[in-house]
């Protein structure tokens, strides 16, 4: 029994020391060992020889030794990116082309007009006349027409307004009123306070200790947020009775549909009047009337064709004047005036006769805007437009270390057995 005290006194030391509990199990296996060697006495003990168990007090030492305190570890350290500020060139508008329109050029041209054309004008011809008396006709006979007018009568007749159709004729809903029986509240139990609700009571209970919901309304079964207190000062409210409510019915009335709208087609017959219009009675006609010539005495001149011939004129063959003795023409009146038939000849005197006299022709001087270069189109070349903008890059990324930290000693002194 010693043996094994001592064995739990030197487990009990190197604990205290500090000794680590492999190096204490090992002290204390060899202190039993020994220990049960001494109970079996020594090896070559004698027969008949006493032996005594001696206690010898164990022998310490003290011993400095290193221990880890925080073992050696790694450490991830992260490092952030970097950035860096450039500056680039940003497109803001591409180039492109723009059509330009050009407009035309005018200048200030003088040019010589035709004012009046070249042409001839004719001038009565000067010379000798003679009077002439003679029967003329004023008046051609002739015939004209009288013209009767139409006669008209006034008919009545039927003239249709509106044709025959069907219409659509709008059947409106018929409706009815319904009468039925509508729940309006379901079977409920309130607590009453009083002795008037004991003939209809299902439950009664104290009014002392007795409490309520005030948001329950009464109801039993609700549960209690704020409650009441109550008391027996009223004689006759003492007790709480639970009244049960009927459920409550009522009769409501509401219109229904009997027969739903409808549309049916009704026929219209059609409308004439009476209108009043004029009508042809007799066609308009003209009859032919003859209208005789009139007459009139007049004194005339006529060309004296014998001094004109003496002037030096020249006459054709039928005996009209064709040149004067300059050599200009001579036309006949009536043919100037685009009548034709045959010449009487200037003898006749009924003849008119003018010359033909050439009129240059006028010209006058003009200025007017011509086109010096006329209009066009030409492209121009817009530059693209750009700007420099300044923006944060990515110089390097982010990324990680291992940091190795180194583990940390410290020195720790301990009284072991000296095993000596």
């Amino acid at each position: 029994m010693k043996n094994f005290v001592v064995t739990a006194v030197a487990a009990a030391a190197c604990a205290t020391f500090g000794v680590n509990a492999q190096t204490a199990a090992q002290t204390a296996t060899k202190t039993t060992l020994q220990t049960a060697a001494l109970a079996a006495g020594p090896a070559n003990a004698a027969p008949g020889q006493c032996y005594a168990k001696v206690l010898m007090p164990a022998r310490f030492e003290t011993r400095s030794e290193q221990v880890v305190r925080v073992p050696a570890s790694k450490r991830v350290e992260i490092i952030p990116a970097t950035y860096k500020t450039v500056t680039e060139q940003v497109l803001v508008s591409p180039e492109y082309k723009r059509t330009i329109a050009v407009p035309a050029t005018y200048r200030t041209a003088s040019e010589q007009v035709e004012a009046l054309p070249a042409g001839t004008r004719t001038e009565p011809i000067p010379g000798t006349f003679k009077d002439v008396t003679e029967q003329m006709e004023v008046v051609a006979a002739s015939t004209r027409f009288e013209v009767i007018p139409a006669t008209f009568k006034t008919v009545s007749e039927q003239v249709l307004v509106r044709a025959a159709s069907k219409s659509l004729v709008q059947v409106p809903a018929v409706w009815e009123t319904v009468t039925e029986r509508v729940k309006v509240a379901d079977a409920s139990q309130q607590w009453k306070r009083g002795r008037a609700w004991l003939s209809q009571a299902k439950e009664m209970r104290a009014v002392k200790g007795f409490t309520s919901d005030a948001k329950a309304d009464g109801k039993a079964g609700a549960a209690a947020s704020a409650w009441v207190a109550s008391d027996n000062t009223s004689l006759d409210d003492d007790v709480m009775c639970l009244v049960e409510t009927p459920e409550r019915w009522e009769n409501v009335s509401c219109r229904v549909l009997k027969t739903p709208a409808s549309v049916r087609e009704v026929e219209v017959a059609a409308e004439y009047a009476s209108v009043n219009r004029q009508v042809l009675d007799s066609q308009a006609w003209a009859q032919q009337l003859e209208v005789p010539a009139t007459y009139q005495t007049v004194t005339r001149e006529v060309i004296d064709v014998e001094s004109l011939r003496a002037k030096g004129y020249k006459f054709s063959d039928a005996g009209d004047i064709i040149a004067t003795p300059s050599g200009e023409r001579v036309l006949r009146a009536a043919a100037v005036r685009g009548q034709t038939g045959k010449t009487a000849g200037a003898e006749s005197g009924g003849e008119g006769y003018v010359r033909e006299v050439k009129v240059a022709a006028q010209y006058t001087t003009v200025k007017r805007q011509v086109v010096d270069q006329p209009a066009s189109v030409r492209e121009v070349e817009v530059p693209a437009l750009t700007r420099v903008v300044s923006k944060q890059v990515l110089k390097t990324a982010a990324s990680t270390t291992e940091v190795l930290i180194p583990a940390t000693y410290k020195t720790v002194t301990s009284r072991v057995v000296d095993q000596a």
